[in-house]
């Protein structure tokens, strides 16, 4: 850890992990090209005791059985488990409201700003773009507290936080821009951030969150010992019927639409 002074405060530099998200999506997603299909939910739908997923595709119903469906379609869960009437768990969402400024300062920043709340008062990643310029997306305390803020208040507020904490750059020509989403959990009675991730059975079903991306493997162990206690154990047909099916991509990110 590299720790430095300035006059209005300290710096930390950490030895932590930064991952570019699509990157590590396409890394997944290409062991297992094979087994994944896109699905038009139009055309789709469960099997009311949760035996089969029937597809109708060209013409043809296809009918895929499974021992378990496994359901971690984060904040399309609570649909999926609608249409099943599965009534627990329920999930609860956190919204948030982040701010992303495009500017021309040369440098990435990944950093966390802390004041005195537990959280981080701003919390920033950055993004490269194909012009060559960096685009930080802020999030911490900025994002939770923007929720009730219209789009124009909260780049308003952004820009006074950018001022006050980076009063050496010159944003007077950045692109401002927001994005809101929601954070999909398992619901909690104080409608807190989970501690580790979920996964429950529900009859045919396993129904997963991982809360948030560096749980991943938590909630991939949490499967597996699922699996293990009801003495499943994976068998893989072959999968030349559903070669008609079209074979999704990964995702862009935001940050590769704005121009």
């Amino acid at each position: 850890m590299y720790r430095a002074k300035f006059n209005n405060g300290k710096l930390y530099r950490l030895q932590e992990i930064v991952v570019d998200v699509p990157s590590v999506v396409s890394a997944l997603a290409e062991n297992y090209r094979e087994a994944i299909f896109k699905i038009d939910w139009q055309h789709a739908s469960f099997v009311k005791t949760v035996e089969a997923l029937q597809i109708q595709h060209n013409g043809q119903l296809l009918s895929i059985q499974s021992q378990r469906f496994i359901f971690a379609a984060g904040e399309g869960n609570e649909n999926l488990l609608q249409q099943l009437s599965i009534t627990q768990p329920k999930m609860q969402r956190r919204p948030l409201h982040q701010v992303w400024v495009k500017h021309d300062y040369p440098h990435p920043l990944y950093a966390h700003c802390i004041a005195t709340s537990s959280s981080p008062r701003l919390t920033i990643s950055s993004h490269a773009t194909p012009d060559g310029k960096w685009i930080w997306y802020l999030g911490g305390g900025l994002a939770t507290k923007g929720v009730d803020q219209t789009e124009p208040e909260l780049i308003a507020t952004a820009k006074e936080e950018m001022k006050a904490l980076f009063s050496w750059i010159d944003f007077s020509q950045a692109q401002w821009g927001c994005l809101r989403i929601n954070r999909a959990e398992p619901k909690q009675g104080d409608f807190m951030l989970p501690d580790n991730a979920y996964a429950k059975s529900c009859g045919n079903v396993i129904v997963a969150w991982p809360t948030k991306l560096t749980l991943s493997p938590d909630l991939a162990n949490k499967v597996v010992e699922l699996l293990r206690q009801e003495q499943i154990s994976p068998k893989y047909p072959g999968l030349s019927l559903l070669a008609a099916l079209p074979r999704p991509e990964v995702a862009q990110a935001f940050f590769e639409l704005i121009d």
